[in-house]
């Protein structure tokens, strides 16, 4: 996955600091403002949690099982997808 955090939703509200470099237009100050997420970024406590539910939601949605013993475990017929972190590990006979 190509920035996997970022493709799920975030849970509750959420706000940041307008970061160094952003320039703001004239009158406007950035320490007056932030900024609202509407994704998940890496860094927050919980990022990997809600990418792991989100991920989990979409592997169940298109047919995968997730294993009794091992919860990063999911198979769908002869495939088998091994979760870790924000990898995964897909194997198949064919």
């Amino acid at each position: 996955f190509v920035l996997a955090y970022p493709q799920a939703d975030i849970e509750t509200d959420m706000y940041m600091a307008i970061p160094r470099g952003f320039h703001m237009p004239n009158g406007y100050n950035s320490k007056d403002y932030c900024l609202k997420l509407k994704k998940n970024i890496y860094g927050q406590r919980q990022a990997g949690r809600i990418w792991y539910k989100h991920l989990s939601r979409g592997l169940k949605d298109i047919g995968f099982m997730q294993s009794k013993i091992d919860e990063s475990l999911y198979y769908r017929g002869s495939t088998i997808l091994l979760a870790y972190v924000d990898d995964c590990c897909i194997m198949d006979p064919d």
